[in-house]
């Protein structure tokens, strides 16, 4: 339950900010410092994490990391090398319903389906970008499966393995 509890815990923090980012963007009227007092009231674990990017609407802010302002050094342009090759892009995880006992045994097909494509002792990350959904409800798949008697682990926490019975 500690894994739920701060997943839940991610999602709903996550939330707030991004409702926290829409409020603000809603009142343009807002000036700075009426964002400097919000800055030092209740709001302040928000508003220091929130970037202009953010609230301009940049979707690249939404993906960067937050970055200490230190002078960037000074770097030497070199003439480039042959260009690495481009690899594509991983699927994205796709989502799936869990909800139903439907969901779930279709769910669990296309893991066991995943698992038949790799054709060897996998861990969850190299599950997940074929069968979809969130890393949950494929820990929670992959443990119904075992349970089921349809496929074996070995390992423990990242290092764990699984294979077809």
């Amino acid at each position: 339950m500690p894994n739920f509890e701060n997943d839940l815990q991610n999602a709903l923090a996550e939330a707030q900010r991004e409702l926290f980012i829409e409020q603000i963007r809603r009142h343009p009227e807002l000036s700075l410092a009426d964002l400097l007092a919000l800055g030092k009231g209740k709001f302040s674990n928000l508003l220091n994490d929130v970037t202009v990017g953010h609230l301009l609407g940049d979707a690249d802010a939404h993906s960067a990391e937050r970055r200490p302002s230190r002078p960037a050094k000074a770097t030497v342009v070199s003439k480039p090398k042959t260009p690495a090759p481009v690899r594509p892009a991983a699927a994205p995880a796709g989502t799936v319903n869990t909800r139903t006992p439907e969901g779930r045994e279709a769910y669990d097909d296309a893991v066991l389906d995943a698992l038949r494509t790799i054709s060897a002792p996998a861990n969850s990350e190299q599950i997940r970008p074929i069968a979809g959904g969130t890393s949950l409800q494929l820990r929670t798949s992959l443990t119904r499966l075992a349970n089921e008697g349809k496929i074996t682990w070995e390992g423990q926490a990242r290092g764990t393995r699984y294979s077809l019975v």
